[in-house]
């Protein structure tokens, strides 16, 4: 296991610059350690939520297979490695190891053994070493039915010790247990002739103490051939048990948490084992390599951490072989059950007019008869089966459901025995029936709401814009069913907010998919759509920022201060900073912190930045770069300003606003809702116009306090009506305009959880 490298005891400086894979060969390919551009699916596409587990009952094959693991084997395994006094990547016996443990496996009855050779480029203790070939070593068992879906199961070899790692490293616990492990699941798959559905392979990697070599070399070359892994389980320190506790602890990772359920939900059924689940993953062991090219992963360690961990005392005498072998246990079954009643895999949500298809990964194993589909309107519980007959193919179109709701869903294998597997990731969709209110989406921290003075500016600047106003904030999150009701969306975030409370990435290329418009007009807005604060920041293909919002890359020069925005296109006019607001007192009419960035080939740049400053200085040094960007495609169509229209000057932002709503994205003037459209806003006014009494409506789903109040359109209040807690139900006030001048007012509806508004007009 790699911990923290600044622990050891001698000089170590451990980074990998890159290495060359070779297959079973010296003709070295090139190898880039590196995160893909692009992961896999698996990672974007569902919740963390799960049901319980899956209530079947052990299979009394397994349960046999199982019971045949032996403590005394896999003692004997560890004294093997330990015999070889150190097995430190920079010795010269890695390949005699290598090459032990291929004969190991050979010895059991397998014939598809194979060194799988990578050279190690590496900083060693102050002296670049480029000459270090490292040897892992993989043991493949056919599948029958389904070969090209594979399970991969074992550990690192490679062993480490703090004092001197050449001259004594027995690596017992760290990490011959997980070797052990692996020989001894591999020896009793032959004892009893198995023959698995899918390929299973024991991959035992060299090299993972100072870098994780080879764990991220074998899996980048998965990634690159599309290797269909399904899961791969990992070994790490499984050994180390002073007081024979039954604990374990499983890492999950984020994307793909269902991989470390699926294993709790095995060790809880064939061991004797409590696993407590760490949701933080782990970048120490190899795990993380797979991980990182986007494949399902999960790995188990001993509860007990070993005080021996990098010493010479971790030897075979201070390793607890049973608890080790009831580990293996839990491990083995899984694989078995695996092929019995295979995990549902790549679920997701596709959301449309016609309803939500919910589609999985398909199988080849004929164990399979198929899935069913559960749904609810709550996350995380409540599912209820919505297929009549089992769906035999890869995907279930949901028509019975409601334009903009959101549902939950979460599908489940079903095999010949009529056995269900336990739930997939939960995913969410929608049904799609857009109308043409603007959605106006304005991003707050905490509880917050906004505030009174920002709201009437936007109100104003939208005066001829019928829009529904949501705050998102910790308590009301933005989902893809608030989405699916509008095509216009504008979203507006005043401060730099980093926000969990936006829609997932599948979700908002959901939203685009199904031809919505969306613009942005937010400090630091690659902060606000995706969380990502690094500077600078080139966008990759598939990323939502270069592929919908058309940004190839973004920076930022904090001081520069900038006074007005110059159009490149002559559709648009020059938007100036008001010469009331600022970022700070000490420059009136400038603000800072604003993103430029550089189009993608199908960006079309609108906005320059402007300043009164020369760009050779702090000040000015953003000069004319891009601060807005525009697509406007026949799929979907967005605009980027990498600034909040609050600060501009009232009329030049309410033009803008007119321009792109009314000629860019077609909002059209007397707006007539769909028949299913249902308007969300529970506040009612009427008549309207009017010239006496108004009459007004709203309804309350929660006791709390509100506040409703009169404002005319220049934002001064012109009467408080109610600013007390209101009971859940339905209300009703009547408001005299009588005495009041003719013209456009704005009744205000403001609680904790909300704030709506509707305009009257008085004659």
């Amino acid at each position: 296991m790699k911990r923290n490298i600044l622990q050891f005891n001698v000089s170590i400086a451990a980074s990998l610059i890159f290495c060359i894979l070779l297959q079973n060969t010296l003709y070295a390919q090139p190898f880039q350690d590196k995160r893909p551009d692009n992961l896999k699916d698996i990672m974007y596409s569902q919740t963390a939520f799960f049901a319980n587990n899956s209530g079947i009952s052990a299979d009394p094959f397994i349960v046999d297979a199982i019971s045949h693991i032996n403590a005394d084997s896999i003692k004997a395994t560890i004294q093997s490695l330990q015999d070889f006094g150190s097995r430190f990547l920079m010795l010269d016996n890695r390949k005699d190891i290598a090459d032990w443990l291929v004969r190991k496996f050979i010895g059991y009855g397998y014939t598809d053994v194979k060194i799988d050779s990578f050279l190690c480029y590496i900083n060693w203790g102050g002296t670049f070493v480029d000459t270090n070939m490292q040897y892992n070593v993989i043991c493949t068992l056919p599948g029958q039915s389904a070969p090209s879906e594979e399970y991969h199961i074992g550990g690192h070899y490679d062993s480490f010790c703090n004092i001197d790692p050449y001259t004594y490293a027995p690596g017992a616990n760290d990490n011959g247990s997980a070797i052990a492990a692996s020989f001894e699941i591999a020896r009793i798959m032959k004892l009893l002739d198995y023959q698995p559905e899918s390929t299973i392979k024991f991959t035992l990697f060299a090299a993972e103490e100072l870098g994780l070599f080879g764990s991220r070399s074998l899996a980048q070359r998965l990634y690159e051939n599309g290797t269909d892994l399904r899961l791969y389980f990992n070994f790490d320190m499984i050994s180390n048990d002073p007081d024979s506790l039954n604990e374990i602890t499983l890492y999950s990772y984020p994307g793909v948490e269902w991989a470390t359920y699926l294993a709790d939900d095995n060790f809880q059924e064939y061991t004797d084992l409590v696993s407590y689940i760490n949701p933080e993953g782990s970048s120490g062991s190899d795990a993380f390599s797979y991980w990182i090219w986007g494949f399902p992963t999960t790995y188990v360690e001993e509860r007990d951490f070993s005080p021996n961990w990098h010493l010479p005392s971790d030897i075979v005498g201070n390793c607890n072989t049973e608890y080790c072998a009831e580990i293996t246990r839990g491990a083995c079954a899984l694989l078995m059950e695996e092929q019995i009643l295979p995990y549902p895999q790549r679920v997701f949500a596709t959301s449309s007019e016609q309803g939500v298809t919910i589609s999985w990964q398909t199988t080849q194993n004929p164990n399979v008869a198929g899935h069913n589909i559960y749904r609810s309107e709550v996350q995380g519980t409540g599912y209820e089966k919505i297929n009549g007959a089992l769906v035999t193919g890869s995907s279930y179109l949901d028509e019975t459901t409601i334009a903009g709701v959101n549902y939950y869903y979460i599908a489940k294998t079903v095999n010949t025995a009529q056995e269900e597997s336990l739930s997939s990731s939960e995913v969410n969709g929608t049904r799609f029936a857009f109308s043409d209110t603007l959605l106006v989406i304005n991003t707050l921290p905490g509880i917050s709401t906004t505030p009174d003075s920002i709201f009437q500016f936007y109100d104003y600047i939208l005066e001829d814009i019928p829009y529904h106003w949501q705050d998102i904030n910790l308590e009301q999150a933005l989902t893809l069913g608030d989405l699916a009701r509008h095509r216009n969306v504008l979203w507006l975030a005043n401060s730099s907010y980093a926000t969990n409370m936006r829609p997932s990435y599948p979700d908002m290329i959901s939203y685009f998919q199904n031809g919505g418009h969306m613009m942005v007009s937010a400090f630091n807005p690659c902060k606000l759509l995706e969380n990502i604060t690094t500077y600078p920041l080139v966008y990759p293909e598939g990323s939502l920022m270069y592929d919908y919002f058309k940004i190839d890359s973004i920076d930022r020069n904090i001081t520069s201060m900038m006074f007005q925005a110059y159009p490149v296109s002559s559709e648009y006019d020059t938007i100036r900073i008001d010469p009331d607001k600022s970022t700070t007192p000490a420059y009136p009419g400038q603000i800072y912190n604003v993103d430029i960035f550089l189009p993608a080939p199908d960006g079309q740049l609108i906005y320059r930045f402007d300043s009164y400053y020369p760009p050779d200085s702090p000040l000015g040094k953003s000069q004319d770069y891009p601060v807005g960007i525009e697509y406007m495609g026949e799929d979907f169509k967005t605009l980027l300003l990498s600034f909040p229209l609050y600060y501009l000057d009232t009329m030049d932002a309410k033009e803008f606003l007119r321009l792109v709503m009314f000629e860019k994205f077609n909002i059209p003037t007397g707006i007539t809702e769909p028949a299913e459209y249902v308007d969300a806003n529970p506040l009612k006014c009427y008549p309207n116009p009017l010239q006496d009494i108004a009459t007004i409506e709203f309804n309350l789903e929660n006791s709390e306090i509100v506040n409703l109040s009169v404002y005319n359109m220049q934002g001064s209040l012109i009467e408080v009506l109610m600013n007390e807690k209101a009971d859940k139900g339905q209300h009703r006030y009547s408001f005299s305009a009588a005495l009041l001048p003719s013209g456009v007012y704005q009744v205000v509806l403001k609680t904790a959880s909300s704030l709506n508004s509707r305009k009257i007009i008085i004659f």
